[in-house]
């Protein structure tokens, strides 16, 4: 995920590890951060691999930029399809953020990517509601605590879809409006 995050921003323009790190938090937001502990032998492996190189120096910092190697690398993790864990939201978010490196058809597997994700989370609720009504040894007001709790996620997968959907138009509509040209 974090390979992703830092070729993507190197495909934009050259960065030193404290802008990557700042970029990031903003990214997968307050409650959960990138350590320099993963960020900085990330960038040395990334080196490594001649993915990206030492374009200069700003101050004390090192300046990097990404090779050819990068960004075909860059292209692999953005076709890649994604495997559902607890960082596989945020690894959506950094592919939506790097959608505007992408072709339109690229983007919209991503986006059918996400769909796919999201529909896997709404059966997961779904399949929860189903069962929690039969568990015989659940308590009602135990009961009606785990259904408001997956209420809760199924809500929040409809508004995600709901989200997609106004993206996947967008596309659409900038689709239409290059074909009119």
């Amino acid at each position: 995920m974090y390979e992703l995050f830092v070729l993507g921003e190197l495909m934009d323009r050259p960065m030193h590890g404290y802008l990557l790190h700042h970029i990031l938090s903003r990214i997968i937001g307050p409650v959960r951060q990138v350590s320099w502990g993963v960020l900085y032998p990330l960038i040395q492996r990334l080196e490594k691999e001649k993915f990206i190189q030492m374009s200069g120096k700003d101050g004390n910092r090192k300046v990097y930029c990404i090779t050819e190697a990068g960004k075909e690398q860059f292209f692999r993790l953005m076709d890649e399809k994604t495997t559902y864990n607890s960082d596989t939201k945020d690894y959506f978010d950094i592919k939506f953020a790097n959608l505007h490196h992408v072709s339109k058809e690229q983007q919209e597997q991503v986006y059918e990517d996400y769909r796919e994700y999201l529909g896997y989370l709404q059966e997961h609720y779904d399949l929860g509601m189903q069962i929690v009504k039969k568990i015989p040894v659940t308590s009602e007001k135990e009961r009606k605590s785990i259904q408001r709790t997956l209420h809760h996620r199924a809500h929040f997968v409809s508004s995600e879809i709901s989200w997609l959907e106004n993206q996947l138009s967008e596309l659409q509509d900038e689709e239409e409006s290059e074909d009119k040209k």
